[in-house]
């Protein structure tokens, strides 16, 4: 349950958290300071919607470019993310894919491929991934990072935390590179 917008501590306004109450009864409750909060709101979806559209034109945006621009990998390593943010995990497999067809060094699409086998419970195939652009790149804060998750999910807690060390000490010598 998320808190999306609070009013403020209403100490002589209350009438107006009566009023959101009759409003919204199944999305306002008042905290333990007497702060009156709204959650999921008429205004909030209508942002989720609006941010939804923003996403949908991205997405479309990066096709276009691509149709335009077939050997920019970074562009299809672009849309990839736009396609992961949508859940859309086989489209934004294919385009981490065709990344890397065009630069088969590419950190940040075996990042992303091993991402997109992350939330498709594709472990193997996304420790695959991640151990390749780690051997790129021996800095790779993320990689570590899903990697350690990855092991998590393995059970394999020993290397998780030795991996979740690896990625907070790759954050802090190289704060700009994150692949």
């Amino acid at each position: 349950m998320k808190t999306i917008k609070s009013i403020g501590r209403l100490t002589s306004g209350l009438p107006i958290f009566f009023l959101m109450i009759y409003l919204f009864p199944a999305n306002a409750y008042c905290t333990q300071n007497n702060t009156p909060i709204i959650i999921n709101g008429p205004k909030i979806k209508s942002v989720e919607h609006s941010n939804n559209t923003k996403l949908n034109d991205a997405i479309e945006t990066a096709r276009e470019f691509i149709k335009k621009n077939t050997e920019n990998s970074a562009e299809y390593i672009k849309l990839g993310g736009l396609l992961l943010k949508k859940r859309k995990f086989g489209e934004a497999a294919a385009a981490y894919k065709a990344a890397l067809k065009i630069n088969p060094v590419s950190n940040e699409a075996k990042v992303g491929i091993g991402t997109v086998m992350i939330k498709e419970n594709k472990l193997k195939t996304a420790e695959k991934y991640l151990k390749s652009a780690i051997v790129l790149n021996p800095h790779p804060a993320k990689a570590y990072y899903l990697l350690g998750i990855v092991y998590e999910k393995f059970e394999d807690y020993k290397n998780a935390v030795k991996q979740f060390k690896m990625s907070i000490k790759a954050y802090r010598s190289s704060k700009n590179e994150t692949y």
